[in-house]
């Protein structure tokens, strides 16, 4: 999608354009250059990301965002990020989003979903 990180030959890099077999992005002076799909890799989530962005552990062990927002980090490098958008923490609430995953842009995808507008800095 359209502002996911992703790395491009160990480059961490921001999608600014989409087309058919290669995606765009942005230099330092606002030109487009591209990539082939075949290029690009996801970049793996991880605690030092998550702190960096201001998201830090809890003393339950978790991840928070926000009140009603938290992000478990497996010991395999996934992650189980438990979003929900109002105040009832009932799990079966349809607010509720469970998302699991191992990349940055897999948690960009899933804060949008919620409505979350948080901006995530490599």
């Amino acid at each position: 999608m359209l502002g996911d990180w992703v790395s491009v030959s160990g480059t961490p890099m921001r999608i600014a354009a989409l087309g058919t077999v290669k995606a765009g992005f942005l230099d330092g002076r606002g030109e487009m250059f591209y990539h082939g799909y075949d290029s690009i890799e996801p970049i793996q989530l991880t605690a030092e990301i998550l702190e960096k962005n201001g998201i830090n552990l809890n003393p339950q062990g978790s991840y928070r965002i926000g009140r009603y927002a938290s992000i478990d980090l497996t010991g395999d490098g996934r992650y189980f990020a438990y979003l929900n958008t109002n105040t009832n923490t009932n799990t079966d609430d349809p607010s509720f989003l469970r998302h699991c995953g191992k990349y940055v842009h897999e948690l960009q995808h899933a804060f949008r979903l919620c409505g979350i507008e948080k901006e995530i800095d490599i």
